[in-house]
């Protein structure tokens, strides 16, 4: 394979990836169509908050929803799949072997085997 075909098919695994990613993000949106808090603040961050409503002219709801938005983004990271840390360590695609070696795992390892331990296998057929 060249590393354009290569680079095609990491392309289009993130495509997919991607667009699973969404329907399940919807699935789950769908769910939790919405969470009614209540919330009280006093003192200083009533203020806070009355002065973000003020300078954003938002609502309430409004301005809690970006607030929960904006440190969500900085508290929780978001999760990478087994793939994506493989690419980015320069694994996938760094080792020689058959094209199709990780589809057909199975057929190596058994002719390997047969190579190295002939004994083991004199009752079979080659197959």
């Amino acid at each position: 394979m060249t590393a354009q075909t290569n680079a095609q098919i990491a392309q289009a695994k993130a495509r997919t990836k991607a667009r699973t990613k969404a329907r399940a993000e919807a699935k789950t949106a769908a769910k939790i169509a919405a969470a009614r808090i209540n919330a009280r603040f006093t003192g200083e961050d009533a203020r806070r908050f009355k002065e973000l409503q003020l300078k954003t002219r938002q609502s309430a709801s409004a301005v809690l929803r970006e607030a929960v938005r904006r440190y969500h983004s900085q508290e929780v990271k978001p999760r990478r799949s087994a793939y994506e840390i493989m690419m980015e360590s320069g694994l996938i695609g760094a080792f020689e072997g058959p094209e199709d070696l990780s589809t057909n795992k199975d057929k190596y390892l058994t002719e390997a085997l047969r190579k190295k331990y002939p004994h083991h296998f004199e009752d079979e057929e080659p197959r």
